[in-house]
């Protein structure tokens, strides 16, 4: 799933024709990088959109074909806002969600109307993981299950582990990570804000923030400076 910051309010601002060419100049570039990488349009809802991998065809290395959708999604949007920013004077931001599992697939609907789609728990995780990326202030989440069944050393970028989550209308909590761009300073961010999870897990709230002050520039550290200091 994926899905525009902030739309609601910018549809407020923006007379209906122009919100249309601005949603065709976003929908059109993002829609080719999910087709060029074997994805199935699943559908689009508004501003945002539904993408599945492996149905109706069978795609070798799916999670990791979805990932990597996901990282040159979010490296079109820098090009694609500069455009933007010279047409329209702002900047679109998004969120990405993504999870692996198994989903019921086919067609639903009513017997007179009906959309090839898939439902099921896997769904809705991979919607809500969207979703979270307004509280970790992140482009990208992704799911324990897609990252155990990716391998990082072919991709252009590494997981960094967020935090462990139980989302809405979940029992079990899920272990959820976002990207960076591979670089040594990529890889010591990764290294110090993994540390501090470990403290804040463990309880250790002074100690985690001491480390989290360190990397401030990611985002996620932000928001668990803020969860240490209420703890």
């Amino acid at each position: 799933f994926s899905d525009i910051r902030g739309f609601t309010s910018l549809s407020e601002k923006l007379k209906p024709e122009v919100l249309v060419e601005l949603l065709n100049h976003y929908l059109t570039p993002m829609t080719e990088i999910i087709l060029k990488n074997e994805g199935t349009l699943d559908k689009y809802i508004g501003d945002a959109i539904m993408a599945l991998w492996n149905a109706p065809l069978d795609v070798e290395d799916h999670p990791k074909k979805a990932l990597y959708t996901g990282y040159q999604m979010l490296t079109k949007l820098k090009e694609i806002n500069q455009f933007f920013m010279k047409k329209y004077g702002f900047r679109l931001n998004i969120g990405i969600g993504i999870n692996t599992g198994d989903v019921v697939v086919g067609n639903m609907g009513s017997e007179k109307r009906f959309d090839y789609t898939a439902i099921g728990d896997t769904v809705n995780l991979a919607s809500r993981l969207e979703g979270l990326n307004k509280i970790y202030q992140t482009n990208l989440l992704f799911s324990e299950f897609t990252y155990e069944k990716v391998n990082f050393n072919e991709l252009p970028f590494i997981a960094v582990d967020v935090d462990f989550v139980r989302v809405k209308g979940k029992e079990q909590p899920v272990k959820i990570f976002t990207i960076l761009e591979k670089s040594e300073e990529s890889e010591k961010m990764k290294e110090i804000y993994e540390g501090a999870l470990k403290d804040y897990r463990e309880g250790n709230f002074a100690e985690a923030m001491k480390k989290f002050n360190l990397i401030k520039r990611f985002p996620p550290a932000c928001t668990m400076l803020k969860r240490c200091e209420e703890l």
